[in-house]
């Protein structure tokens, strides 16, 4: 058995489990458990130690700690279809600017057919094994791509772990990711089971070659589901849920305001910059630190002038406060801007975020009850989830 960390051919019949090949290879254990539901597998890389009797031991034959690999992904597979060749994510993105996108679809959807002799008709359209054949001497030189980059003979399998066989909530779906993959080692299978190069082929070998491009282009188009877009993966782990030093207000329009400035409510000040407040009132007042934040959460929410005093000197205090704010869902680095707290509001009951005309286009702001969100940089704001006021 390889070691974790390395490629394995997934459809190799070298893999066995209990004995037993796992179906297809693409839900081995290998590679994460069959669902989430799955109690949490414990081993080392090789596999000679397993259960949860022998966690937090080394393993004396390949050197490894004994340690849960339900979110294991050093593992990675591949589907073998060498000699054969496919369109990776970045050089389908290539052509796609080269053809255009309906261009290089058009070539991985249509089948050349074959006339009433038996004989393929060429219909001027590449195929993808064409494109592989002349890539270095007619299209390299138009995109720039190497050719290792471009076309692949191992398409990857990523860990099952995050495209489990079912996946349990009201209903148990199969996600259609693993149908994608299914199909590609069917096809791949197609290709492997005849001798290779055989001339009545032809037509067989391309219709099954893009089969598996559209199947691997719908894999690419489901990962980039998972990790963009505000249900992503980055969003979801990075950029959402309430976390400390943050706030979320209501835009509105704040027409004196230059382009790198904000105003924002005193509540917010008192809240977010508890700590700093607390620290003036203490030198100003010669009162221990602890009676400070004590005045300070006592009037964090009712307006009281000595505070606002202080909120000012500290907003002009050095540079000033500078914050990082931004429009959820934060997709683009055009919704997130650096900017300068100016003051706070003169009106108490104003609860909003004012900000200036010149950045509501990259916020896409259009005054509906849409919300802004800031984070400070050091002892600062920072970025919430969604509108709260």
């Amino acid at each position: 058995m390889k070691k974790a960390g390395l490629n394995i051919d997934i459809t190799s019949s070298d893999i066995y489990v209990n004995n037993k090949k796992p179906m297809d290879g693409i839900f081995s254990p290998l590679f994460g458990a069959d669902t989430t539901q799955d109690a949490p597998i414990f081993t080392c890389d090789c596999h000679k130690l397993t259960g949860g009797t022998n966690l937090g031991r080394i393993c004396p034959d390949c050197g490894t700690i004994v340690r849960s690999i339900e979110a294991d992904l050093r593992t990675t597979g591949y589907i073998d279809i060498a000699p054969y060749h496919i369109l990776t994510y970045h050089g389908y993105n290539a052509f796609a600017k080269l053809m255009t996108k309906d261009g290089i679809a058009d070539i991985v959807s249509s089948v050349k057919r074959i006339n009433a002799r038996g004989k393929i008709v060429d219909d001027g359209k590449p195929t993808i094994m064409d494109l592989y054949d002349n890539y270095d001497e007619e299209y390299f030189p138009k995109t720039g791509l190497p050719k290792n980059y471009a076309f692949t003979s191992k398409i990857p399998v990523y860990s099952a772990r995050l495209r489990p066989l079912m996946r349990f909530g009201i209903n148990m779906t199969i996600l259609d990711v693993n149908k994608y993959y299914l199909s590609i080692v069917k096809c791949r299978n197609i290709l492997k089971s005849a001798p290779l190069f055989r001339m009545d082929r032809g037509v067989e070998i391309q219709r099954t070659l893009n089969q598996i491009q559209q199947d691997f282009n719908l894999v690419c188009a489901h990962v980039e589901e998972q990790c963009n877009g505000k249900t992503g993966a980055f969003r979801k782990s990075l950029a959402s849920g309430r976390i400390d030093y943050s706030a979320r207000l209501v835009i509105a329009l704040g027409t004196d305001l230059m382009a790198h400035e904000v105003d924002v409510p005193y509540s917010t000040m008192m809240v977010l910059f508890e700590e700093e407040i607390a620290n003036y009132l203490s030198k100003l007042d010669d009162i221990p630190i602890t009676k400070a934040i004590s005045l300070v959460e006592e009037n964090c929410y009712e307006r009281n002038e000595k505070f606002v005093n202080i909120i000012n000197q500290f907003l002009r205090s050095k540079y000033g406060v500078w914050a990082f704010i931004n429009r959820p869902p934060t997709i683009s680095e055009n919704s997130v801007d650096y900017i300068r707290i100016r003051k706070i509001h003169d009106d108490p009951d104003d609860n909003t975020m004012h900000l200036p005309p010149d950045i509501l286009v990259l916020l896409a702001a259009d005054f509906d009850g849409d919300c802004g969100s800031y984070r400070n940089h050091g002892p600062a704001l920072q970025e919430c989830g969604c509108c709260a006021l």
